[in-house]
């Protein structure tokens, strides 16, 4: 998926460890704080759009979609391709074992 430029693939972990914690009014957040925190992370989301848009071009106006994904045949193409190279790097991984 990455590899198509249709999404990020990332890794997400849980367990089930419980360790002791603080649950006090103290070590909870204010409506301010989180007002903050809010602000800051729109910052950066803003920060983050600028610099793509800067090296990739306002794509914002055309969909979001870089120019090769355009077209219904043009993102058949680009998925086959990854499908494949997805498919080449399992047997690999197979042959390895």
């Amino acid at each position: 998926m990455q590899q198509s430029r249709l999404g990020e693939v990332g890794v997400v972990a849980l367990d089930g460890t419980k360790m002791k914690s603080n649950a006090s009014l103290s070590a909870n957040r204010t409506k301010e704080q989180i007002i903050e925190e809010v602000k800051h992370i729109l910052e950066d989301v803003e920060a983050i759009d600028n610099a793509e848009d800067a090296k990739l071009g306002n794509l914002r106006e055309e969909g979001e979609l870089p120019p090769e994904l355009r077209n219904r045949k043009s993102r058949q193409k680009r998925l086959a391709e990854c499908q494949n190279l997805l498919e080449a790097e399992e047997a690999s991984r197979k042959t390895r074992i």
